[in-house]
């Protein structure tokens, strides 16, 4: 399954869940709260119900960038919207996405721009070096594929 196909299943799956959590908070505050127990009950109904928005919202900013990727050329440099396949300097290679509106997807690696494996990967070509730093670690690599 590709990483459009993975995004869009699950943006109908997120907003199915927010429009369903937005309906339970109304439910949960449309009586009048008569109890410390029940108005908490309301908040927490409603933080959530904002919180499975804000993911659908989210998903569907990625589902967006990555329509509007598809009447692209691959890429010859590192940018956003691209895959990426790195081998590191000990040996491991790694499948990446580099996107603007990263989020967490079972079976694919999203990374930001701004990430600090990004942030060294931009304008980088096949063959290109990189380096980049997370917290007291050093990696080292090569860009070894790009699309």
């Amino acid at each position: 399954m590709s990483l459009l196909e993975k995004v869009k299943e699950i943006e109908k799956a997120s907003s199915r869940a927010a429009k369903e959590s937005y309906r339970a908070a109304n439910e949960v505050s449309g009586g009048l709260i008569s109890s410390y127990s029940a108005a908490g009950d309301a908040e927490h109904s409603r933080n959530s119900a904002n919180l499975s928005i804000q993911k659908a919202e989210t998903i569907k900013k990625l589902k967006d960038e990555l329509e509007r990727s598809l009447d692209l050329v691959s890429p010859e440099e590192i940018k956003p919207v691209c895959f990426i396949s790195v081998k590191f300097e000990e040996g491991n290679q790694k499948d990446l996405y580099l996107v603007e509106n990263p989020v967490f997807i079972t079976g694919f690696n999203l990374i930001s721009a701004i990430s600090p494996l990004g942030e060294s990967l931009l304008g980088k070509g096949i063959g290109d070096h990189f380096l980049y730093t997370s917290g007291e670690q050093k990696f080292r690599g090569d860009v070894i594929e790009i699309e």
